[in-house]
């Protein structure tokens, strides 16, 4: 369903109220509120609450509705995301006792809300959890972070800071230390991506035709999973959610991940935690020609134009060059290690216990 134009402009994005960030005293301690299990928090939070120079941190399920008994005193809270009616009610009632109040994000929500692609049970869901919530939320923000200096134009959030993502080693490690022999084995794990899988789709017949030894697996799609299982030797595989998917990559390694990346609202704004799920597979990452990849490469990693000839090129080429596979593989697992080394804190929060 195409949602009008002038609707964009009724959604609400996140806004501080403070043009430069300190919190109001100092942070005794912070309080994340998150609905878990989440990949943003793994990818973007864990490490960084836990690090030498940050205050104690508590982190609060609200997925559950109901929250524990907390003391609000010199608390830094941070809404990873999403906020509900009980966490919210708890920084209003509390409001004066705070050290401040934050909120993390990594997605432009209002773009996945007015995008046709995007099934309308997902729109509800972000309607609920992440966007109708900004009405009462953005009255106590005194800061946000965002994943990427994009995402903060997207928004329109020029006080915004960059958060990138700091990714645990265990987020990244596999569970088996080599590939198993058999047929090269490609995956294409996106289940929201419709340009994608349109774009994917002829790419993925023609590599078959030429190599039909190989094994491809892509994830579900509600609009396309009928057009990938005509196709011979393709895997249409469920939506996994998070953990689930997390201990299946980990235990199920492959040679090529596939990660097009189609010009649009939402992709403009994302992030490079599609890296860190390749580095577990132990795969050779084939990327769009994009900003959001290329800003932060290293040697080695594959890049190509959404050109379908050019894909499928590329792709018979991975697949018949082990070594060339491997390089690709090494390099996104270094830029992953980068990102993990880099890492520290949260700004504008450390030191202050």
């Amino acid at each position: 369903m195409k949602i009008p134009a002038y609707f964009d402009s009724l959604i609400p994005r996140p806004r501080v109220h403070a043009n430069n960030f300190r919190p109001k005293q100092p942070v005794k301690r912070i309080i994340v509120f998150v609905r878990l299990p989440s990949p943003t928090f793994d990818y973007f939070l864990a490490s960084r609450i836990g690090d030498a120079g940050m205050p104690p941190a508590v982190v609060v399920d609200i997925a559950g509705g109901a929250l524990p008994n907390l003391d609000p005193h010199g608390v830094f809270v941070i809404f990873c995301r999403y906020a509900n009616r009980a966490s919210l009610d708890w920084v209003k009632r509390n409001a004066n006792l705070l050290a401040g109040v934050g909120l993390f994000i990594d997605d432009d929500l209002a773009a996945w809300l007015t995008s046709p692609d995007v099934p309308i049970g997902y729109r509800a869901y972000l309607a609920h959890h992440g966007i109708l919530p900004l009405f009462r939320l953005n009255r106590y923000l005194d800061c946000v972070w965002t994943s990427t200096a994009a995402l903060a134009r997207s928004i329109g959030e020029e006080r915004a800071i960059v958060l990138p993502p700091a990714p645990r080693a265990s987020d990244f490690a596999s569970d088996r230390r080599e590939r198993p022999t058999g047929p090269i084995r490609i995956v294409f794990l996106a289940e929201y991506h419709s340009p994608e899988h349109r774009f994917l789709l002829p790419v993925v017949a023609r590599v078959l035709e030429r190599r039909p030894e190989v094994k491809i697996e892509v994830t579900e799609s509600q609009r396309y999973a009928l057009q990938w299982r005509k196709l011979p030797g393709v895997t249409v595989s469920p939506f996994r959610p998070w953990p689930e998917f997390r201990a299946y990559t980990a235990a199920n390694p492959a040679d090529i991940a596939l990660v097009p990346l189609l010009p649009d609202r939402i992709n403009v704004a994302r992030s490079v935690t599609k890296r860190i799920d390749i580095a577990r597979m132990g795969a050779a990452g084939v990327f769009s020609r994009s900003s959001v990849f290329e800003d932060d490469a290293e040697p080695g990693e594959i890049f190509l134009p959404n050109d379908r000839d050019a894909w499928v090129d590329g792709i018979v080429r991975l697949i018949d060059d082990p070594a060339l596979r491997a390089r690709a593989a090494a390099a996104t697992r270094l830029a992953v290690e980068r990102l993990a080394a880099a890492a520290a804190g949260i700004p504008g929060l450390g030191q202050l216990g």
